[in-house]
């Protein structure tokens, strides 16, 4: 289900955090299970559907997930630059320089390439291995891992 969901305290129903998603379930399923930034238990929280869309719209949903953000005003939010237009997000990677502010130069960049070689394609120590099947080589007439 694509849409907003929340997350409530049992004890008093408190709004603790708002988010969007493309699978509700599974979002929610991934907060509960402790895989995201916030980490609720089943044994205090619940989650709940707010709005559910029909579209798969992102920046629809952003603007519906600030909406919500505003109404509820949950505990654990943060949207200090998730709920900017597609304009200024391109901005601000453009003009994104690092967290130091400076940019690396010609020759400094040249030494991270000469220490960092390609590893893309038969380059990677990994190339035809799966790293479940860890030290295993994929035969590729048959497709298995031997």
């Amino acid at each position: 289900m694509i849409g907003i969901y929340a997350i409530f305290r049992k004890s008093d129903d408190k709004c603790m955090y708002v988010g969007e998603s493309k699978n509700i379930e599974r979002r929610l399923y991934m907060h509960f299970q402790g895989h995201t930034h916030i980490n609720v238990n089943e044994t205090e929280h619940y989650g709940k559907t707010i709005e559910e869309h029909n579209n798969d719209n992102k920046q629809y949903r952003l603007d519906r997930e600030a909406y919500w953000i505003n109404v509820l005003k949950p505990k654990f939010n943060d949207v200090r630059n998730r709920h900017k237009s597609e304009e200024s997000i391109k901005k601000l990677i453009k003009n994104h320089v690092g967290f130091s502010g400076k940019h690396h130069s010609e020759e400094t960049r040249k030494k991270i390439g000469k220490n960092h070689p390609n590893q893309s394609g038969k380059n990677n120590p990994m190339y035809g291995k799966s790293p479940w099947n860890k030290n295993k080589k994929l035969n590729k007439e048959t497709g298995k891992y031997e």
